[in-house]
């Protein structure tokens, strides 16, 4: 049933709930991409599958329509760049808000039905939801992929609404199930990325984790002197209460020693060489 269709039927029944929430999920994706939504929104106005309220009928024609969708390709260019995708998200801070304020006042549904700023009000909440959420995740992506990840994340955001709005054009109940499982992924994501920011942040840029005996050794910190000031003191050395005594060497005795060759020792001659040594021609 599309929501033409629904939006005939009594604005109090299970079907105009139904549609209430359509235009609610719709206003939800307006936060990841400005432009896609509204153009689908536009685009099917004109063809009359999305009733639009009476004072948003320009919304569904040709010249608007010619340049959401040039503003839809720019925004998905401007994108996939490193850098200059934080500084595109930094923009759309007010735009995207904007454009779930847009969708949520334009369609017709029973909160725009009753009073049209109270819808835009809380269209442009969802939308800031989500934009809020996919800028806090962006930083950490470019910081863990070093900005290599960034179009390979835009570019899964790009399906996720594009076939989110399809769905919750066509198939309302299937479409309000997509975006709530988006919107609990996204939730997950900016967990992650919050606590990963969190604790790069404690560690400091340049930080290197400790290894495995660093824990136990205490930060050495480095005053320089200035000259002409006094040098910074440090307390005396103490020696130990009971210092470790060197272990005590054995005394060896003295060798008595011997004049080589040796005295022969004869009571009659008071010493001296044996009569049978040998003598050498011309010494005595």
């Amino acid at each position: 049933m599309t929501l033409a269709s629904i939006a005939a039927q009594d604005p109090l029944s299970g079907s105009a709930f139904i549609y209430l929430l359509a235009a609610l999920g719709l206003s939800s994706t307006a936060g990841l991409r400005a432009y896609i939504p509204l153009f689908a929104v536009g685009l099917a106005g004109s063809a009359n599958v999305l009733p639009l309220q009476e004072s948003f009928k320009p919304l569904s024609s040709p010249i608007v329509l010619v340049i959401l969708a040039l503003l839809a390709v720019g925004e998905f260019i401007v994108d996939k760049l490193p850098i200059i995708d934080h500084v595109n998200d930094a923009i759309h801070t007010l735009i995207r808000p904007v454009s779930g304020a847009l969708i949520m006042a334009g369609t017709q549904n029973t909160l725009s039905d009753w009073h049209g700023w109270a819808a835009a009000a809380v269209g442009a909440m969802l939308a800031l939801v989500f934009h809020g959420a996919k800028a806090t995740a962006r930083p950490a992506v470019s910081a863990t992929t070093i900005g290599h990840g960034n179009p390979i994340v835009s570019l899964i955001e790009d399906v996720l609404v594009i076939l989110a709005v399809l769905v919750l054009i066509f198939a309302p109940v299937v479409g309000i199930i997509l975006v709530v499982a988006l919107a609990g992924l996204f939730g997950r994501f900016v967990l992650w990325s919050t606590r990963w920011m969190r604790r790069r942040n404690k560690k400091g840029p340049g930080a290197v984790p400790p290894g495995p005996g660093a824990a136990s050794m205490p930060p050495m910190s480095y005053t320089p002197t200035v000259a002409g000031s006094n040098p910074p003191s440090y307390p005396a050395y103490t020696p130990p209460a009971n210092p470790v005594q060197p272990p005590a060497t054995l005394a060896m005795p003295p060798t008595p020693t011997q004049p080589y060759p040796p005295m022969w020792q004869s009571p009659q001659q008071g010493g001296g060489y044996p009569p049978d040594a040998p003598t050498i021609q011309g010494s005595h």
